[in-house]
């Protein structure tokens, strides 16, 4: 049995100084209750059903943070600057009742940012920027309740898992065409308490165990190129690709672990508008392979297709969407070490699905891209 709560409390601010100047601040709760009953059953006799009492407990994640953010813009003739800070202060507890086993954090932590901007004439523009970002682990990256792939290998969650951080550096050129635009990033990226599954034999059992661990650092350096472009009135197309070397290293039981790869990735869509009145769209992602610490990723790719129609004079939206179409939407992998190797793969069982929903605007609310990051908790 599973539940789940979540609250969320947020207020903004916001004071033109300038023509094009602006100060905004606000403060932000997000309040998490996630709990997990986990039961072991074996069947007796052919039909009876008897638990096994030492495989049964409770698993209780409660995440409490609290934030508040201060960003600033201004803009002096081609030159434009944003910057912000953001703070948080975030309180976790993990619980396993029936063995009363506990684990309550907290820490404050400090998100600071940085744009810079300069126009080239009237079609050009340079950009810089800098940021910290967080990156929580999700939910069943916690719970540390044993899912079975077979009867010698399985995987749990680590309720010990801390927050990845990064800092992100980076250059990028913005080209505005006629009919669309193309933009050049360079960055590179430096993170810190990096998680990944890590996989190894149990000497007691002979069995092979894979659980998330904070690992290692990583170095990525990388160059995307990205662009939209408007063939017809009707039909829009746009397109990223991003290529980058990883090196990840660490250790984990008094091994060391290291990869070195290159390795690419592309994101595709294209969009037609049939009569005037339904929209089509289909969108291509396609994930290369990379070398990992302990193996190998291999490629995947998924393609999806949605049409929707705009009603109640642009308010409101009924899309129908198709996801995954071929199937192909899973995750595939190779694991060694000096005494084991295993291939595997994972599909969620929602990757392949239709949905039919509705869309009701009261008020146009969009935000730039760096505003919602200094926000973004």
């Amino acid at each position: 049995m599973e539940y789940e709560e979540t609250w969320l409390f947020q207020t903004d601010y916001v004071h033109p100084f300038s023509e094009e100047g602006k100060l905004k601040t606000g403060m932000k709760a997000n309040l998490r209750d996630f709990e997990n009953d986990y039961t072991v059953e074996v069947q007796q006799n052919g039909d009876e059903w008897e638990t096994l009492p030492r495989y049964n407990n409770e698993f209780i994640y409660v995440e409490n943070i609290y934030g508040g953010y201060i960003t600033a813009k201004e803009k002096w003739g081609n030159f434009s600057a944003k910057g912000g800070l953001r703070s948080e202060y975030a309180n976790i507890r993990t619980e396993l009742t029936e063995t009363n086993e506990t684990n309550p954090r907290d820490y404050v932590d400090f998100f600071p940012s940085a744009f810079l901007s300069y126009k080239i004439k009237k079609r050009n523009t340079l950009q810089v920027s800098y940021s910290r970002r967080i990156s929580r682990p999700d939910f069943w990256d916690l719970v540390p309740f044993f899912q079975y792939a077979d009867s010698r290998n399985y995987r749990s969650g680590n309720p010990n898992l801390e927050p990845e951080y990064t800092h992100s550096f980076e250059l990028g050129y913005q080209r505005v065409l006629d009919n669309g635009n193309i933009m050049a990033n360079a960055y590179y990226r430096y993170r810190t308490n990096v998680f990944e599954d890590i996989t190894f034999v149990e000497d007691s059992t002979g069995l092979t165990r894979s659980k998330p661990v904070n690992l290692a650092t990583e170095d990525v350096y990388g160059i995307e190129l990205s662009g939209t472009y408007n063939f017809a009135d009707w039909w829009r197309a746009n397109g990223s690709i991003n290529g980058y070397r990883s090196i990840t290293e660490g250790s984990y039981r008094g091994e060391d672990l290291f990869s070195d790869t290159y390795t690419w990735q592309a994101k595709l869509s294209t969009k037609f508008t049939i009569a005037q009145l339904v929209d089509v769209q289909g969108s291509l992602d396609y994930r290369a392979p990379r070398k990992t610490t302990q193996g190998r990723r291999k490629f995947s790719y998924a393609v999806d297709l949605a049409a929707s129609v705009q009603v109640l004079q642009d308010r409101g939206k009924i899309t129908l969407s198709v996801e995954d179409i071929f199937d192909t939407r899973r995750r595939r992998w190779v694991t060694e070490g000096d005494n084991f190797r295993t291939e595997g793969h994972f599909q969620w069982h929602t990757s392949q699905q239709m949905r039919l929903s509705f869309n009701y605007r009261l008020k146009s609310n969009q935000k730039d891209p760096e505003e919602r990051l200094m926000e973004d908790q």
